[in-house]
């Protein structure tokens, strides 16, 4: 089932131009994405269990927005309208990735002032992804905000 805009305007036209909707690829991150990294112990035992985790968790979630922009750009590809199933993705999303950035930018600052080197916490979790830049396509698909609609007149 559908779970957001741009998956639901795929659908409705795939099912218009009688195509078959079995063939949208998967919005979940694959199995080999959620599969844990070998760890190094050592450092992560500096670290308390429940904020290890939290780190785990924003981790996996930057790695799923990335991998949800490199689908809805296959998607593009295939049914023929660049940037605009990025674009919706990113929406929706990107505050949330955004949240989970700042979240590992507070948690390197504190793990500093505890003695904690955070880049070898984050490397051995799998390492701290970098957010998909914007695509060109994508870009062209926004829109100016009504502040500067009106700073224009």
């Amino acid at each position: 089932m559908p779970a957001t805009m741009a998956q639901n305007a795929l659908y409705h036209h795939l099912y218009r131009s009688g195509k078959d909707v079995r063939t949208v690829p998967s919005f979940s991150p694959s199995a080999a994405s959620r599969r844990s990294p070998p760890m190094d112990n050592t450092i992560l035992t500096a670290v308390p269990a429940l904020i290890l985790q939290r780190v785990r968790q924003h981790l996996a979630g930057l790695r799923a927005f990335n991998a949800g922009i490199a689908c809805m750009r296959a998607l593009e590809q295939r049914v023929g309208s660049p940037g605009r199933y990025e674009y919706e993705y990113r929406l929706q999303r990107e505050p949330a990735a955004a949240q989970s950035q700042a979240w590992l930018d507070y948690f390197a600052t504190l793990a500093r002032t505890k003695g904690v080197d955070p880049e070898a916490v984050c490397t051995a979790l799998g390492g701290r992804p970098e957010l998909e830049p914007w695509s060109p396509a994508a870009r062209a698909w926004q829109r100016p905000s009504r502040d500067t609609e009106e700073h224009a007149r």
